[in-house]
């Protein structure tokens, strides 16, 4: 991402933690991807208004403007679960449940 680049040479001029930006960059590109980060970056810059603090909140109003819940993340360790797909089921089945189910308790 070619913004990527000025964004943190601006907070390098800033004396900002280089370490910690990064990662929390990386953290978006992971939720967002690269094109809605890398548009994001460039409003801030154009803006001046170089912190990641701003370039979540271009993400969260785009986000919110398409009409889109917030991203949830959820953080596995390796292991037997990472892969797991969970496949729903029609919630029809608690209907007949439902109509099986005895009243007279």
């Amino acid at each position: 991402m070619p913004s990527s680049q000025g964004f943190l040479r601006c907070l390098v001029e800033r004396h900002e933690n280089i370490g910690s930006n990064t990662s929390r960059l990386l953290l978006l590109l992971d939720s967002v991807g690269a094109d809605a980060l890398e548009d994001a970056l460039v409003e801030v810059l154009e803006h001046d208004t170089i912190h990641i603090g701003a370039v979540r909140q271009v993400l969260d109003k785009r986000r919110s403007d398409r009409g889109l819940p917030p991203p949830v993340t959820i953080s596995l360790a390796p292991g037997e679960h990472r892969d797991l797909v969970i496949t729903p089921h029609a919630l029809s089945t608690y209907d007949a449940l439902k109509k099986g189910e005895n009243h007279d308790r």
